[in-house]
């Protein structure tokens, strides 16, 4: 396992931001695929 710093922005109701995590992952493709389903489930659509 590695940690990833992962970045993205997330616009909410209008107003953009930049948002980062710490991520534990075997490669940087899943910790990029583990960021977004968590933030499908943070903030609307």
């Amino acid at each position: 396992m590695n940690t990833w710093l992962v970045g993205l922005s997330v616009d909410v109701d209008g107003t953009e931001m930049m948002v980062y995590y710490l991520i534990s992952a075997t490669d940087l493709a899943q910790a990029e695929a583990g960021v977004l389903e968590m933030g499908r489930t943070w903030w609307p659509s």
